[in-house]
């Protein structure tokens, strides 16, 4: 998570409900108590009480051997478990890359951070080419006017409407993919931080910043991850990035949140944002197998 001292956020959002199937949770218990509730805004510039005081569900995430057709009225997200050494093939990782990516990859001073970065990128081919039938090396990406990645036009995906985004924090990273429709995602990790309301100040509406105060001590920092991902994912969708968050978002954006538990005591607050956000029922939730490069 990165936070501009400069910037100054407009993050207030009105939010509703969606109930659906297509949402499910990490446990039999929890499968059961139906509907589950996703989380969602409507807008910058509305109020963003459910968002502050409601839990985000978890998805089921399935193996990935068959994905289902991607339509405009759906959503695609690929989970990535970046520390899984079993699972991955970095010499055949680095392989598929562009030269960009390999340029960037030997930039990065840290080995664990150089083995995430690869992972994340290799895993994001996959899910593309999943779509594509390419194999991962065959992907082709360019970058927008605003720096956001897109496929190349001699792409299949290109005709398909692919939309796509990547986010990777720790050891996860998710591949949110779309059709036709812009989207952004973004996940942080819910850790102790002793400058949340601080960043908060910089970041947020004060209008926001000091609703974050009149929660109690244990609700505070799930709030401020909640917003931080909404915020992130608004800007990721259009590509324009946090130093230009002040700008309108699309129009018809919406922002939903769910959570994931990586392993036990490791709890992540992810949001994605898309115009046209698509019901849960619609939604689907997949691991690659890193190892099958088509």
């Amino acid at each position: 998570m990165r936070a501009s001292t400069s910037a100054v956020s407009d993050n207030r959002h009105r939010c509703s409900y969606f109930y659906g199937v297509g949402v499910g949770t990490e446990s039999r218990r929890s499968q059961a108590a139906s509907p589950v509730p996703v989380l969602v805004s409507e807008g910058a510039d509305a109020d963003n009480r459910a968002m502050i005081q409601d839990t985000p569900p978890r998805l089921e995430w399935r193996p990935a051997a068959h994905v289902p057709t991607l339509d405009e009225d759906s959503l695609h997200l690929w989970r990535l478990d970046l520390d899984d050494d079993a699972s991955w093939d970095d010499v055949a990782a680095l392989e598929a890359m562009s030269d960009a990516q390999r340029r960037r990859h030997a930039r990065l001073h840290r080995a664990l951070h150089r083995q995430r970065y690869l992972r994340a990128q290799f895993g994001c081919r996959l899910a593309l080419a999943t779509y594509l039938g390419l194999s991962a090396a065959e992907v082709r990406y360019r970058y927008g006017a605003a720096g956001k990645p897109e496929l190349t036009q001699d792409l299949l995906g290109t005709e398909l409407g692919l939309q796509f985004n990547l986010t990777a924090t720790d050891d996860l990273a998710i591949v949110a993919v779309s059709r036709h429709w812009p989207v952004g995602v973004d996940a942080e990790r819910l850790r102790p931080r002793a400058d949340i309301h601080a960043v908060a100040r910089r970041m947020f509406t004060p209008q926001t910043a000091a609703s974050l105060v009149t929660l109690s001590a244990q609700d505070q920092l799930p709030a401020f991850y909640r917003h931080w991902t909404a915020l992130e994912s608004r800007v990721k969708a259009d590509g324009r990035g946090l130093a230009r968050h002040r700008k309108p978002d699309l129009p018809g954006l919406r922002v939903a949140h769910f959570g994931l538990r990586v392993r036990p005591g490791e709890e992540f607050v992810c949001a994605v944002a898309r115009q046209h956000m698509p019901s849960p029922s619609r939604w689907r939730a997949f691991q690659p197998d890193p190892r099958v490069s088509r």
